[in-house]
């Protein structure tokens, strides 16, 4: 326990460390003459743990920040047709696999340390991140605005080396899915929810890159019909 509540902190730390990095490469780029979205990755490592993070995940104003100066972003007529988009995931659970009702990760806060405490304090922090998200598409194309959707959330279940699969307790899980929607909610913002997988496993989860965020899995009813 003690070990997996550091790894949660020390990614916290990091994650802060990478965003500011993050913002800061995004920010020379829409400085330029670039007329396209470019790709930042920030490396993030830890003794258990290899963190590839993309702009639509780590920093979602980053993305705002660099198309702004481009032809989505000042000519209404190019907007015709689009939708606006984004991802969001609280990233604590996704990376390592594990979520604390009580405390979690703040983005775009300047040098201020990114950890927020309380689930009341949570909701409202994550709402806010989303409501950046729909300022974003509202301010395309000078203003004129595009239709804004969430285009993936959820949350992994395979907390903790997937007990909840051994134990048929998915209290965790149900607690990190309310936050997050009642964090939606609060936004006044649609999603859509990644994922459903209708051959995910216990074991092998999604059946790729790792990821276990399938709302049915066989397995499942498989083990209520056994109860």
């Amino acid at each position: 326990m003690k070990k997996r509540i550091n790894e949660h902190f020390l990614f916290d730390a990091l994650f802060w460390l990478m965003e500011k990095l993050c913002s800061l490469c995004c920010r020379i780029c829409a400085r330029g003459s670039l007329h396209h979205s470019p790709t930042c990755i920030g490396r993030a490592r830890t003794h258990t743990h290899t963190i590839l993070l993309t702009c639509t995940e780590m920093i979602h104003v980053c993305i705002y920040i660099c198309i702004t100066d481009t032809v989505l972003g000042t000519d209404p007529s190019a907007l015709e047709g689009f939708v606006w988009a984004p991802h969001w995931y609280d990233l604590v659970p996704i990376v390592m696999k594990s979520f604390r009702s009580w405390v979690g990760v703040a983005r775009d806060q300047g040098w201020a340390m990114p950890i927020v405490f309380g689930n009341s304090n949570l909701v409202r922090e994550y709402s806010r991140q989303l409501s950046l998200l729909g300022k974003g598409g509202a301010a395309l194309g000078a203003g004129k605005g595009v239709p804004t959707i969430i285009g993936e959330l959820g949350i992994p279940f395979d907390f903790n080396e997937g007990d909840a699969y051994r134990t048929g307790d998915f209290r965790l899980q149900i607690s990190a899915m309310d936050t997050t929607l009642q964090a939606l909610d609060k936004a006044l913002l649609s999603a859509t929810l990644w994922n459903y997988t209708p051959d995910n496993s216990n074991k092998y989860g999604d059946g790729w890159n790792g990821e276990d965020l399938s709302i049915f899995s066989p397995d499942q009813i498989q083990a209520s019909l056994l109860v």
